[in-house]
């Protein structure tokens, strides 16, 4: 494990496969898989992945419904792509934005930060708090 971040590249740079094989022939003989799945380790993108395999979306999707194998390797490269999402959200959380900062505290510690509505019931009432002015 590396302690240094990779920037995932972003869609322009992630170029539709290059290859001398038939796309059809492609797909047929899974050739498209190594590519597809190291271009959704960078980007969270199906779209993009697919596009950089040379493949449709579609073909993505039916493979992945046919394959487990395929399924948890997409899987795993999707939260590869996430976790660098996840990590350049919360170092910008940290320098200057405050929204951003109590929404991963909310997300990762809902116990404490969530938002609570409390509501009690009195004869068959329910009774609910009255909102803040302006939150109407």
């Amino acid at each position: 494990m590396t302690t240094q971040t990779e920037l995932p590249e972003t869609p322009s740079t992630l170029a539709p496969l290059k290859s001398h094989t038939p796309a059809r022939a492609r797909t047929r003989l899974g050739n498209w898989r190594d590519r597809f799945l190291r271009t959704l380790a960078k980007t969270p993108s199906i779209t993009i992945a697919a596009k950089a395999a040379g493949i449709s979306r579609r073909t993505a999707y039916d493979h992945r419904e046919r394959d487990s194998e395929f399924a948890a390797k997409w899987d795993d490269a999707l939260n590869q792509s996430l976790d660098v999402l996840e990590h350049e959200v919360y170092q910008r959380a940290l320098k200057d934005d405050a929204q951003l900062a109590m929404f991963l505290l909310k997300a990762h510690r809902p116990a404490i930060y969530r938002e609570r509505i409390e509501a009690a019931v009195a004869g068959g009432v329910i009774i609910l708090p009255a909102k803040a002015e302006g939150n109407e």
